[in-house]
Formats: structure tokens, C-alpha cells, sequence
């Protein structure tokens, strides 16, 4: 299976919606096996279907929040997103199977924060996958820092405290060393490099600037594809 990649331009992700029935199948009338592709999130359901557009089938609904952001599991066979599928206080970081089996929240998020996670393409320095995400700090809701966490929901840990600057949608190299994110003066963008400390534990090694506009769609789609 090939490499997982956040699909970074929300206005494509619509083209092809609309472009492709979701009842397309293949020559001869018969169906093709459920075999999804694409994640998205549509009028509060988080939705998988084929690349064919076929086989579209809701695995959760939000109860509102419209940031849900589904990000793939390197294997393809999980998601995570942010939302309330429980509906009530259930807000927060979720990883989902495909199949829509195996819901469970991994990270607790309070009203008006955004998940937005971006999953590491292979394990990070200490061995594990990673999901990157940005979630507001108690007191100051509106300012996001970026955090990351493991799959299971083990090994929270805020990796920047930047004041009065929003840490928006982060994007891993392919080999889950760096981190590109952008801030929210959408000019600055910053690379984070990641590796041991004396400990073991994952932290942020070196931090630069790059003073030009962030590349469009970086980690902001609220989709992906396999």
C-alpha cells in the first residue's frame, strides 16, 4: 500500500465529490468491494467512500463541529479526527477503524477547540507513531498550540508554547524527523525538528523560521486520501 498523504487542497476534494457519483460502479453493473480511499466530512458526518466514488458510508457523526479533519493511518486502516460523535461532553481526539468499529477517544478537547491531526508517516525517533494536532491550553481558548500524541492515547505533550501566536495545521516530512507549521500570521512558517532527549522522550531539537509565505493547503484540508 502506498504512503499516506494529507490531501491538502479542500477545493479538489468538492470537485471530485461532486463530479463523481456516489453510486458509481463499474462496467457491467457489478459493485466494487468497500474498499475506502478518501475521508471527508460532510454536513457533520465524517464519510469514507472508493476512489471511484463509490461505496459512500458514514462512520460518525459530529454533533456540529465542522473541523473534523480526518487524517489516515499510515496502514490505512484507522482515522483520527476531532469531534463529538458521542454527542454531550464526548468532544476530542478520535481514531476510528475504517469499518467504523473501534471508536475511541484518545485525547480530550473542550468546546471550541480544533484537533486538525496529521498522522506521522512512520514511527518518529523514540519508535512510535505519532499524531500531531493543535489543541487551545486551559484559560486562553482562543490560541492553539501544537501537540502531539500517540495513537492510544499515551504520551501527550505540548511541544511549543508560543504566545499570542496561533500554531495552525502541521504537516511531518516523509521520515517523521521535522515538522512544517504554519503560524497564524500566515506568513512565518515553522520547522520543527524532533529527536531524543537524554531521557528518551520526543522533543523539539531546533526550531527555524522560514519568513515567506507558507505553501497553500498544508495540512489543511478537512479530508484525506490513501
Amino acid at each position: 500500500m502506498s504512503d499516506l498523504r494529507p490531501f491538502g487542497f479542500a477545493a479538489l476534494l468538492t470537485a471530485v465529490l461532486l463530479a463523481v457519483p456516489a453510486t458509481a460502479q463499474k462496467k457491467g453493473g457489478t459493485a466494487p468491494p468497500p474498499d475506502p480511499a478518501i475521508a471527508y466530512v460532510n454536513s457533520g458526518y465524517l464519510q469514507v467512500m472508493n476512489a471511484d466514488g463509490s461505496n459512500v458510508r458514514s462512520l460518525a457523526y459530529l454533533y456540529g463541529w465542522q473541523g473534523g479533519h480526518a487524517a489516515w493511518s499510515p496502514d490505512g486502516m484507522q482515522l483520527a479526527f476531532a469531534g463529538n460523535p458521542g454527542g454531550g461532553s464526548g468532544e476530542g481526539l478520535y481514531v476510528i477503524q475504517r469499518d467504523g468499529t473501534g471508536l475511541h477517544r484518545i485525547v480530550t478537547l473542550v468546546d471550541g477547540e480544533s484537533g486538525r491531526p496529521a498522522w506521522s508517516p512512520v514511527p518518529t525517533a523514540d519508535g512510535k507513531h505519532k499524531i500531531a494536532f493543535r489543541k487551545s491550553l486551559p484559560g486562553n481558548p482562543g490560541w492553539w498550540e501544537l501537540h502531539l500524541v500517540n495513537p492510544d492515547g499515551s504520551g501527550l505533550v505540548q511541544l511549543l508554547d508560543t504566545e499570542m501566536v496561533n500554531e495552525a495545521d502541521a504537516s511531518w516530512s516523509p521520515d517523521a524527523t521535522r515538522l512544517v507549521v504554519p503560524t497564524s500570521d500566515s506568513v512565518d512558517c515553522l520547522v520543527l525538528t524532533l529527536g531524543l532527549d537524554a531521557g528518551g522522550a520526543l522533543v523539539v531539537t531546533s526550531t527555524r523560521s522560514i519568513i515567506t509565505v507558507c505553501p497553500s493547503g498544508i495540512g489543511s484540508a478537512s479530508g484525506g486520501v490513501r
